[in-house]
This record gives C-alpha cells, structure tokens and sequence, in this order.
C-alpha cells in the first residue's frame, strides 16, 4: 500500500483565495454596470443620510439650523442643488437654483465637507439637493442614480416657514400657476397681448389666447354716447375707434345715427 499525501494548509488556503478571486471576478464581469451603479447609489445614501444627521445634531447643540440652510424657502415642488459657489446647475434634467453651503461652524465639525455624487468631480455642484416635504420637513435627495431609483432622506428638523407670493414666477402652495406678473392678461385688459398661455392676477386659473389681439382698450361700447358700459359693434353708431369684444377688430365708423 502507498501513502497518498494530502494538500498542506498552506497548499489548501492558496487554493481557496485564487478560488475566491476568481469568483468575484466573475460575479463583477457578469453585469459591471449594474454592480457600479448599485455601489454609487449606495453611496450616495450614505452621503444624503450623513447630512442630513449632522443637521439634526447641529440642531441639537445650538438650537437652530445651520446659518446656510436656515432661511430656505424652496418649496414642495422645488429642489435647489448644494453647492460651493453660486452657478447655474442642472439637477434630475431641469435647471435649478445652487444653495451655497459654507457655514465653517457646521462645515467641518458635524460634516467633514459637502458630499459629492460619486458621479461628480467638485462640490461646485455636489448633485445633492434640498426640498421641503408637505409638512415643511426638510429633505435631502440625490439628483441622478442609477436606474432610477428615488434617493431622498428626511431630516428630523424644519424649514423657515414659507409663504406663496403670487408674481414671484414660482408655483407654490395653493397656486395653480404663476408667470411672474399679476397682470390680467385677456381681451379688455387694455394692453394688446400676444397669443400665449398666461396665469390670471391671483395666480388660481390659466388663460390661453388663441391669436395675437389686434386691438385692446378699457372699455367698450353697444351705444354710441355711451362710452364706459357695454360692448360697441359693427351696428353702433359714433365716430371714437373702439375695439370689438374679441379685441380681434378695431372699429372707427358706424352706421347708423343714433
């Protein structure tokens, strides 16, 4: 009888650990995109969790928030991207405003320093971003991830109170929409607007204007010697230049002698 020698444990952890690296290679080759998206969403979790604890134990010692994020007044439908120095950024493929965050008294010492998207370079734009929940929480989220997945994390702290200002250009609360003026845009507004859709002076229902006004003025008129009640047609008597009810006609002579 021969004796049949066994592997070493030197021999059998060799043969383990090439089995081992060969194994992941394999795992991370079968689909590597998936695998890196799911690491960078993973990180970014962790980046919006860290900030948004480090603004509820800066809330705890000092009583407030911090000084940068304090006074934020965006809105629910609104988001405005962390960043270091004022810039025109892009944020879930919409422009947005940049909230500048710089506060040395929470930069620093409850954050090391403003995360960054593992998919961005500097924190000029971190593709982070803030917004307030329905009940004015406030509320970090990530820009992009991977395949779409929703990254947001609510702090346990307030945003300043926020008040809707119809003409400001935003639509807020209980607004249904908000062009940035309180003009009554429409036909006897006695401006001549162009065709367009606009928002009405208390920012609570929509007006559309089919076609360009031809003519537009403060009143109109149905009789002739009556200059501030009613709507003057092609029928009307009076020499004034009037504007028809659909502000499509400029009407300057009448017909019939009243």
């Amino acid at each position: 009888m021969k004796n049949v020698k066994g592997f070493t444990m030197v021999e059998l952890i060799v043969a383990i650990g090439i089995f081992v690296v060969l194994a992941a290679t394999t795992f991370f080759l079968l689909n590597p995109a998936k695998r890196l998206g799911n690491a960078n969403n993973a990180q970014r979790w962790e980046d919006i969790t860290a900030l948004a604890k480090a603004v509820e134990l800066y809330q705890i010692d000092n009583g407030t928030l911090p000084s940068d994020l304090s006074s934020v007044t965006v809105w629910t439908n609104q988001k405005q991207v962390l960043c270091s120095s004022v810039t025109s950024l892009t944020c879930d493929g919409q422009d947005r405003d940049c909230l500048v965050v710089d506060d040395i008294d929470f930069l620093g010492k409850y954050v090391d320093s403003l995360p960054i998207d593992p998919e961005k370079s500097a924190d000029t734009d971190t593709g982070y971003y803030i917004t307030r929940t329905g009940d004015g929480m406030m509320t970090f989220g990530a820009c992009d991830s991977y395949d779409s997945q929703e990254i947001i994390y609510v702090a346990r702290a307030s945003l300043a109170t926020h008040t809707s200002t119809c003409g400001d250009g935003e639509t807020t609360g209980n607004e249904v929409c908000d062009d940035g003026n309180v003009v009554r845009e429409g036909c006897g507004n006695g401006q001549i607007d162009a065709a367009g859709t606009y928002c009405n002076a208390s920012c609570g229902s929509v007006i559309t204007i089919d076609t360009t006004e031809k003519c537009d003025f403060y009143s109109w008129d149905d009789e002739c010697e009556d200059v501030t009640y009613g709507w003057l047609t092609t029928d009307d008597v009076g020499g004034y230049p009037w504007c028809d009810r659909t502000c499509n006609q400029k009407i300057t002579v009448c017909n019939v002698a009243e």
